[in-house]
């Protein structure tokens, strides 16, 4: 538990330049729709974690409850370069769910768009209501949410975002509007 928390310090209090880890923002909308490799790997609960409380399911997976405070939250949007006045279109997200296993250490949190969240609405419910009843492991859970967050099945236009609109303004002529 000990490294991931270091790691997760050190990529935070790096400042990692995102453009040379990633291409984490889409050019047209100007937010992360997917998690920075190497920033976000994702991590599990254990015994040994502070917010650990109990093992779940039939196959006794550590859950973790949910702490992430202000002045995390904040340093998770300020490492992805997510403006102050956009925040409200993002929810701090853990990659790895608590509901599969996921613990609340900074390379398990991503500020993911609303609308890119909507995609897979259902996705971790029945991840989660599988994992309960046995039907699938810990890994296969796992593996399918990564699958998600990595390839998610959004286009960038389907997004008309008012915290972007003035960037894509500066950035590229308008087509005058139709009478």
């Amino acid at each position: 538990m000990q490294a991931k928390v270091i790691l997760g310090i050190l990529v935070l209090a790096l400042g990692l330049p995102l453009g040379s880890v990633a291409k984490p923002l889409d050019q047209k909308t100007r937010f992360p729709i997917t998690p920075v490799p190497g920033m976000t790997t994702g991590s599990t609960c254990d015994e040994d974690d502070p917010d650990f409380v109990e093992y779940r399911y039939p196959s006794h997976i550590a859950y973790c409850e949910r702490k992430v405070d202000h002045r995390t939250k904040a340093a998770i949007y300020d490492a992805y370069n997510v403006p102050v006045h956009c925040r409200g279109s993002y929810t701090i997200d853990h990659f790895i769910p608590l509901a599969l296993g996921g613990d609340n250490a900074t390379i398990n949190l991503w500020p993911e768009h609303k609308a890119v969240k909507a995609t897979r609405q259902s996705l971790e419910l029945q991840l989660f209501l599988q994992l309960r009843d046995g039907e699938i492991d810990q890994d296969t859970a796992i593996a399918e949410i990564e699958y998600a967050k990595w390839h998610p099945e959004f286009s960038p236009e389907q997004i008309v975002d008012v915290c972007y609109r003035s960037a894509l303004s500066q950035d590229e002529p308008q087509a005058p509007a139709r009478n």
